[in-house]
């Protein structure tokens, strides 16, 4: 026999089944031993290995794990943001993040509402961090994407990092590769044409922004193989 999944009292029933106390001290260390496992990973692979997101492919999500964290501490606020988990403890974000300027631009196309929320231009990338909220529809992440300086030059691959959807949304730190030889100069377009709602399943679409921020220096660590 098939429960009734609409029912009120199925719903109660399987919340008091799967439901796990977990006491506040213990919430406050799992949060910052998955916090610190999170920066690790986004650290590693953006920074050290090989390129885990291109914008001129089709682009992987790379799943950090805050489900785990919304499940086991109550809310997202209790981990902090999205963008606070993306980046926390991983210089190079961290880096990118602080010397950002704050955009706030927003475009809605295909059921999916994109966010600029920052950007930032040194000599080897444009920065962009990026939200994707859904209304009712699955959750995504950028996919097909790039930009164009003011000289007309296309930038459209790079690495980044970025989070599943949380509450209907996702987070993503993205840095265009500038070509040998060229200074960026803006305005800058940024232009988003599909978002990844499923592996290897995209949804096509047009989010365009237009940006200008300043020159910075790029990242440097004296850290072995770490650099911007």
């Amino acid at each position: 026999m098939t429960p009734e999944t609409t029912d009120p009292q199925f719903d109660a029933t399987l919340a008091r089944s799967f439901a796990i106390a977990v006491p506040a001290h213990s919430r406050i260390v799992i949060d910052g031993r998955l916090q610190a496992a999170i920066a690790s990973e986004a650290e590693r692979r953006l920074v050290r290995g090989p390129r885990f997101w291109s914008a001129s492919t089709s682009a992987r999500r790379l799943l950090i794990g805050l489900g785990a964290v919304v499940l086991l501490t109550g809310s997202v606020a209790a981990g902090g943001t999205l963008f606070a988990q993306l980046i926390g403890g991983a210089p190079l974000l961290e880096d990118v993040w602080d010397r950002a300027t704050v955009i706030g631009l927003s475009t809605t196309d295909s059921g999916y509402t994109i966010v600029l929320e920052r950007a930032a231009v040194d000599p080897e990338r444009v920065w962009v961090a990026l939200t994707v909220t859904t209304a009712s529809g699955p959750g995504a992440n950028p996919a097909t994407m790039r930009v164009i300086d003011a000289n007309g030059v296309v930038m459209d691959g790079g690495t980044g990092a970025g989070t599943p959807e949380v509450a209907g949304v996702s987070a993503t730190l993205f840095g265009f590769d500038v070509p040998t030889g060229i200074v960026p100069r803006g305005p800058f377009t940024l232009e988003v044409r599909s978002v990844m709602i499923a592996e290897g399943e995209q949804r096509r679409g047009d989010w365009t922004f237009e940006f200008d921020v300043p020159l910075s220096p790029a990242f440097r660590d004296s850290a072995p193989g770490v650099s911007g």
